[in-house]
Order: structure tokens, then sequence, then C-alpha cells
């Protein structure tokens, strides 16, 4: 078993998605050659934990998602035009994680696992981000966006932005 693969799903749940905004996805490979995919998200990140709730403006944060090894992306968004970016909530993936580590040590042999053996998995997580994009082509079934990113060595930072805006009434569960 791969005792230094973390479930950094724990740390991602941390954060309160709600009403933040998708800004860029960025896919690129690792290294020339390589099978490796790096995956970034910038994200203008509404920061529920770093304001009043009393104050007339939320200051927020700009948000760095970053992946290094990024083997899951599927994404579907009906309508990026009104506001297909901006997100409504984060599903956590939780049972995927034990899937993700049982797959990886049995399938140590094959190719992808022998060009990344001398690597450290860490952080390992697998999330489904749903967007508020009811807008989207009736006719198709297309109501609710979505991006779901799976992979290994993520990580999140977080920077001061120049962005403020008004005080929303939070989502409950």
């Amino acid at each position: 078993m791969v005792k230094y693969m973390e479930n950094f799903n724990l740390v991602i749940g941390k954060y309160n998605f709600h009403d933040s905004v998708i800004n860029r996805i960025v896919f690129d490979p690792c290294e020339e050659g390589s099978l490796l995919r790096r995956l970034s998200l910038e994200i203008d990140y509404y920061n529920w934990e770093g304001n009043n709730e009393n104050n007339s403006e939320w200051h927020w944060k700009k948000m760095f998602f970053e992946i290094e090894h990024c083997f899951l992306l599927r994404y579907e968004f009906p309508n990026i035009i009104e506001n297909g970016n901006e997100i409504s909530d984060v599903e956590l993936c939780d049972s995927d994680i034990e899937i993700i580590k049982e797959y990886y040590n049995k399938n140590k042999s094959n190719i992808y696992s022998n060009l990344l053996k001398d690597k450290k998995f860490e952080n390992c997580f697998s999330i489904k981000i749903f967007t508020h994009s009811c807008y989207g082509d009736q006719i198709f079934g297309e109501t609710t966006g979505f991006l779901q990113l799976a992979g290994f060595n993520g990580k999140i930072e977080l920077f001061d932005s120049d962005i403020c805006g008004a005080v929303h009434i939070p989502v409950k569960k």
C-alpha cells in the first residue's frame, strides 16, 4: 500500500466554493514526450471564510489550484456566456480515493506507472465542481455544468485580489 498518498479532498473540503468563478483552465504536458499532464485552475474565490457577514463589501481572493498529475478531466459547460463558469457547489468524491490507490498499486507494471515509478505521489484527490449553468440548451437536456478532476500532487494557493463585491446570502446544503 502506498502510504504517502494523502487524501487532498480534506484540504479542498475546507473551502466554500459557492459563488466563486472559474476564470481559466490550462491543461499542458509536464515534461516533453511524457504522458504526464498538469492542470491549473484560476478561480476568483468568493472568500466566505475571510470576510465578516456584517460588512457591506466582501474582498475576494485569487485561488490557484494546480494538479501536477491530472489523469481525469471531464467537463460540461452548457452555457459559458450567462455565468456558466460560476461555481454552485463542489462534490468531494472520497470513495474514489481508495479506488485510485488500489488501481495504482495493481497497475505499477504498466507503461504509465513505469514512467512514474520514480515520482512521489501526494495529495490524491477526486472532485466534481458544479456550475450555475441553468441556462443550457433545453433541447439537449442541458441544465447543469460540471468540471470533474482527479489526480495526484494537488495544491491550492490563495492571493489577495482587487475584486470587491456585495455580500451574498449563504446557501445551506
